[in-house]
């Protein structure tokens, strides 16, 4: 009995010691998983500096400890809140490591085998969004990677979004020679192009998270940009349009427009249509995060192009009814 009572005590004594040990921490102590989203005013997400609160984000999660923790988990914002959350605790041991998305319509992921080693979207129709009829019609989907800065440091992990395409505009209108005149813009296409294909985000090296693009058994085409459609063209003010694409090697324009007379015209003459197709060698690649933008300006003799790349901030592409 005495033996036993000994036994006890010392049982009890080194429950006491665990208790206070810092390598156990009581369930109630753990820490809510928070994200704060940052940005790069280079790469803003979707159009601006920050997401809308009600912007989800998809995330997934390994600890260095216990392996996969969690896949493709919503976070969101609540308007009073400054993190995305979702009601996962960190683990007591080990560090995390993060890969999320965020897109503003309805994509489908694969994630890897470690859950934040990399995410996988076929985009078999590229960025558009056919659901999104009278609207411009396009997906932008966003990637980011963060991790815990250390075991038991619990503070919200920043998330730097970029984009998983290039954002292509063209501004057209006439030049004022032919102020007066009946222009009609009526097919524009980018030539030769990846509309889709796979975009592959890997987050196994030390640089953090990185996209590409895998065209395997896609077919370059001649694409018809959506948000465009039949415009009777001005020399007062750009006829503006665009286009989210994958990255890839830049191609060239193709499109079709009809002069004709006006009721100005005096005499009449017989309305006229041409193909134009001019090649684009400006910049080596449509990159992923910036943005392109062509003015054109059709006149009697010539069309002349100044392109331009910046990132992806600025006036967004305008609702067109298609």
């Amino acid at each position: 009995m005495k033996k036993l009572f000994v036994l006890s005590c010392v049982a009890l004594a080194t429950l006491a010691s665990c208790s206070k040990s810092e390598d156990i921490e009581a369930p109630q102590a753990q820490k809510e998983i928070a994200f704060s989203v940052a940005t790069d005013k280079s790469r803003a997400p979707i159009e601006g500096t920050s997401f809308d609160d009600g912007q989800k984000i998809y995330v997934s999660a390994y600890n260095s400890v216990s392996g996969k923790y969690f896949k493709g988990v919503e976070f969101r914002k609540e308007a009073s809140e400054t993190t995305w959350k979702a009601g996962k605790y960190w683990p007591v041991n080990g560090v995390t490591s993060f890969l999320a998305y965020a897109a503003t319509g309805d994509v489908t992921a694969t994630w890897g085998e470690k859950y934040a080693d990399k995410v996988e979207f076929t985009l078999n129709d590229g960025f558009y969004n056919s659901s999104e009829s009278g609207k411009t019609p396009y997906i932008d989907l966003l990637y980011a990677s963060g991790e815990q800065a250390k075991e038991k440091e619990y503070d919200p992990v920043s998330m730097t979004f970029k984009h998983t395409g290039a954002w292509v505009v063209f501004n057209v209108k006439l030049g004022s020679v032919l102020t007066g005149a009946k222009v009609t813009l009526n097919s524009f296409q980018l030539a030769n192009l990846f509309k889709g294909g796979k975009v592959v985000v890997d987050n196994t090296t030390y640089a953090g998270a990185k996209a590409s693009w895998d065209f395997t058994g896609v077919t370059a085409a001649d694409y018809g940009v959506e948000s465009f459609a039949e415009k009777d063209l001005s020399a007062e003010e750009n006829y503006t349009f665009g286009a989210i694409i994958p990255e890839q090697n830049q191609t060239a324009i193709k499109f079709n427009y009809t002069l004709a007379s006006s009721d100005t015209n005096t005499p009449a003459f017989t309305a006229q249509t041409a193909t134009y197709e001019y090649p684009l060698s400006r910049f080596d690649k449509w990159e992923m995060g910036k943005k392109y933008v062509y003015n054109i300006t059709i006149n009697l003799n010539e069309i002349a192009i100044e392109p331009t790349v910046g990132g992806w901030t600025g006036t967004t592409i305008p609702d067109i009814e298609i």
